[in-house]
């Protein structure tokens, strides 16, 4: 073989082995690189996967916790689109608007603002066709404030068909339909639905409890209307209940634009066409509503200091006066003053004065072993009350006081008054669902606790 082919094939060879090296060098790179970010992904995905969300501690603390009211003055005003009309039985408006305007913000650019949608909107829920297309005799629509504390306010908005039997005419399938409008006071701007929960809430779970409670109260309220149910809960068929929660959390996401709206005890909700209520206390640490947006100040013409235990019913218009308070670890009481008298006025500072009299008694009996839960009743009425001492004449006095260990009260028994406070309660009188009523009930099954009654009538 000659030199130069010799040579040549060295250099073959060389450039074989030049080529190999930098497949393999490029190969061993590349596949490092991959590998890299594969490890990179793989590491952010573990991360993702173990690191919870860090909560915005905006969720209620405890069934104990209190909010403010806002210092506003609600009023109802009425628009009537069309002149009134007479039939055999009285002369009426077919159309009738009511709407809540707001007034005792300091920034009065937002007061009004706020005022004039909810005005419109209240307004627009009418387009003048309705009368006609469905033979109505009434649209009733309603803006009412459902909310007000802790600088938000909440307006469910709703309309109403009357047809001309005076019976509720349904609209694809439903008598009720709504317009949730619902600010932050700070800003004016709107609530999102996602605001009502901390960050770190489960609300699918929130949600789909809440629907299947919903359409079971529901449920069972339709059967009992329309049919002898035995109440044997094995006829109930739970399929139909299961299918509308199904298509509730279908597409469901907290970020959604739903209709609702609020007050300071439930959520009410329109997620893929169904209605449902969120009552807030059974998700009580998930609901941030009361905390997010009350930490600014100085948003109205008048502050108020009073605070309100969570949860509680509204006072109704015929409740003058209620007091709800724990005292130190061992008094809890509630207090309630109620006006069935004409005299929306009277002055009911005398009436307060018993109660307080009543409470410094329960103080001075205290020790650092016993505890007491203390409720009383005050209804003033037109006719004279019976067997009472204290002259007053016109009013009836229930009250109830029961004595327990400090323990007791701590552990057990104020998570129980407060269950009862703050769930609905229903009777034919005001004693009936009063924390009177609850006390006096107990005490025939519970050895734990000594109760002094005193009714009026007894």
């Amino acid at each position: 073989m000659s030199q130069s082919n010799k040579t040549n094939i060295l250099m073959l060879v060389f450039i074989l082995v030049c080529v190999i090296i930098t497949a393999t060098a490029i190969y061993l790179t590349n596949e490092g690189y991959f590998n890299l970010q594969n490890d990179k992904i793989n590491e952010v995905k573990q991360e993702n996967i173990e690191k919870p969300i860090i909560s915005d501690g905006l969720g209620v603390k405890t069934l104990e916790d209190r909010f403010t009211e806002n210092a506003l003055t609600l009023t109802e005003k009425q628009y009537y689109p069309k002149p009134q009309e007479k039939d055999s039985m009285e002369t009426y408006f077919p159309i009738e608007v009511h709407y809540v305007q707001i007034d005792g913000l300091r920034n009065v650019s937002i007061q009004d603002r706020i005022n004039t949608e909810i005005k419109e909107t209240a307004i627009s829920l009418v387009d003048g066709t309705e009368m006609s297309k469905y033979n109505l005799r009434n649209i009733y629509v309603y803006a009412e404030c459902t909310a007000n504390y802790s600088n938000v306010l909440s307006i469910n908005i709703y309309r109403i068909y009357i047809d001309k039997n005076q019976n509720l005419y349904k609209v694809n399938g439903k008598d009720y339909v709504f317009i949730g409008l619902n600010y932050d006071l700070n800003t004016e701007n709107k609530i999102s639905f996602s605001d009502l929960f901390t960050n770190d809430a489960g609300t699918k779970n929130i949600i789909s409890q809440s629907a299947y409670n919903s359409f079971a109260s529901e449920y069972l309220n339709l059967i009992y209307e329309e049919s002898n149910w035995s109440g044997d809960m094995n006829e109930i068929d739970y399929s139909s209940i299961e299918d509308r929660v199904i298509k509730v959390m279908q597409n469901y996401s907290r970020d959604n634009d739903y209709q609702f709206y609020f007050d300071n005890r439930k959520i009410y909700a329109c997620i893929n066409n169904e209605y449902i209520n969120i009552e807030m206390r059974k998700f009580y640490s998930q609901i941030a509503i009361f905390n997010r947006f009350a930490n600014s100040n100085n948003l109205f013409l008048k502050e108020k200091n009073e605070k309100k235990l969570i949860f509680t019913k509204d006072m109704e218009d015929y409740v003058a006066y209620r007091d709800i308070q724990k005292l130190g670890d061992n008094l809890f009481y509630d207090v309630q003053i109620v006006n069935w008298t004409e005299d929306k006025d009277i002055d009911i500072k005398k009436y307060i004065q018993d109660i307080n009299k009543e409470i410094d008694e329960c103080k001075a009996y205290l020790n650092e072993n016993n505890a007491i839960v203390f409720s009383m009743l005050i209804e003033m009425n037109n006719s004279s009350g019976i067997g009472e001492e204290n002259e007053q004449s016109n009013a009836n006095y229930i009250k109830c006081k029961a004595t327990m260990s400090k323990e007791y009260f701590n552990k057990t028994y104020l998570d129980k008054v407060l269950e009862w406070i703050q769930t609905d309660r229903y009777g034919g009188d005001m004693s009936s669902y009063n924390l009177v009523s609850f006390l006096s009930e107990d005490s025939f099954n519970n050895k734990n606790i000594v109760v002094d009654n005193q009714y009026p009538w007894g």
